[in-house]
This record gives structure tokens, C-alpha cells and sequence, in this order.
């Protein structure tokens, strides 16, 4: 048995696993990935096609290779250790990169810029001349502390004509608890249609998936983020 070469399997296998979770990371107030940054989306109509995932993945296949040959692990199956690697190590080495971002954010004293929106989910309602836009975040902050803030929803494009509003503006304060905790925020904007047309012309933008923004705002600073960059 080569211990040396061994080593430098277990190295370079853990070497290309880590890029891959780098390339699968997502990118700091952006809705989107390394790696979804470099191959975009493609779009056909209503549909969204992602190639963006074949890379961590084939590298993910590379690395499974490469430990495998290693001597502890080659008489393994080599679906045992490819399971291992996304329940196990992936996970290990994404924990590392929210520490390091934790720390980075406390030495920095970033105050909201920690707040990161991991998802935003709407949906739309129409009763009678009322339509409501219930609009779900998830937030996680990677600073320390408490962190208060409101939040302004600016409409797409299509929208915002047809409310005849900018943007929406939350009257409430809410608070985020720093170490990397989730904060879920939930919002409902109510307005009427003054015409019956627009209910058609409402659901039919509806489709195209404009872009909502979100903007997070105290006394001392704001942060604006898209919740959907492509």
C-alpha cells in the first residue's frame, strides 16, 4: 500500500468536492450560484431549462472516482461513497463557508449587508375587483446581533402599472437574530382592480415572472435585492 499516493487521492478528491460546492454556493445577495452565473439559464417560453447543475455534479462523479481507488475505500461501492460525499462532506465543507462568512461579516461590522434572502415565493389571488400578492422570504442573517428593519416591495414593470404604485412599503418592523438563524417574513398586498380588464391583463403578466425587488431598511443603511436575476 502507497500511504503517499493514498494521500494525495484523498487530497485531490476533497480538493475537486470543494470547488464544487464553491461553484454551488450562492453568491452573496444574488438569486443565483457561481456556477448559474457562468452557464445562465435558458429560457423557452414558460420554461426554464438548468444546465448550470451537470458541473458540480460531473465533478462530484470525478471525485468519487478518484476515493474510491483510495485503499480503506476500494473494496466500498461507489454508490455508498457518492452518497457520503452529498449527505457528509458537502454539507461539512458548506457549513465551513457560512463560518467563514459569519466571521467575515462580524470583523466587518456589515450591520444589514449579513442579511442574505434565500427564497421569495409569491403567489397571486383575484376575488370579485381584489387581487392579493402574498409574498413569502426566508432570510438568513450571517452577522451577530439583532438586526431591525422594514421592507419596501417594488413591483415589476407590469405591476406597476397596473397598481399605480412604485412600490409597497410594509408597516411593520421586523428582526433578524444574527448567527446564521432563518427569519421567515410574510406579506400581503391588497388592491383593487378599478377595471374588469385588468384582471386578464393581471394574470397574464402574471406569467412572465417579472422581477419583485425587496429592500431592507433601517436609519442607518439599505440593501436592495432582486429575487429573481434572470
Amino acid at each position: 500500500m502507497n500511504i503517499s499516493n493514498d494521500n494525495k487521492r484523498v487530497l485531490k478528491g476533497l480538493g475537486i468536492i470543494f470547488i464544487a460546492v464553491l461553484l454551488n454556493y450562492k453568491l452573496p445577495h444574488k438569486s443565483y450560484s457561481t456556477i448559474e452565473y457562468i452557464i445562465r439559464p435558458i429560457k423557452k417560453g414558460n420554461t426554464t431549462i438548468y444546465l448550470a447543475g451537470l458541473v458540480p455534479l460531473t465533478l462530484i462523479v470525478v471525485a468519487t472516482n478518484i476515493l474510491s481507488k483510495v485503499e480503506k475505500l476500494k473494496y466500498r461501492n461507489t454508490s455508498i461513497i457518492f452518497i457520503a460525499i452529498l449527505v457528509i462532506i458537502m454539507p461539512i465543507m458548506r457549513k465551513g463557508l457560512d463560518i467563514t462568512r459569519t466571521t467575515y461579516h462580524f470583523l466587518a461590522d456589515d450591520g444589514l449587508y449579513s442579511v442574505e434572502l434565500l427564497d421569495a415565493r409569491t403567489s397571486l389571488g383575484i376575488a370579485d375587483n381584489n387581487a392579493k400578492v402574498d409574498i413569502k422570504l426566508e432570510l438568513k442573517d450571517y452577522g451577530k446581533g439583532n438586526k431591525r428593519f422594514r421592507i419596501r416591495i417594488y413591483f415589476p414593470e407590469e405591476l406597476k402599472e397596473i397598481v399605480g404604485e412604485e412600490y409597497y412599503e410594509s408597516e411593520r418592523v421586523h428582526s433578524t437574530y444574527g448567527n446564521r438563524k432563518l427569519r421567515s417574513i410574510d406579506e400581503v398586498i391588497v388592491f383593487k382592480l378599478e377595471e374588469d380588464n385588468l384582471k386578464e391583463k393581471l394574470l397574464n403578466d402574471w406569467k412572465t415572472n417579472g422581477k419583485f425587488e425587496y429592500e431592507f431598511y433601517n436609519e442607518e443603511e439599505a440593501i436592495r435585492i432582486t429575487d429573481k436575476d434572470f
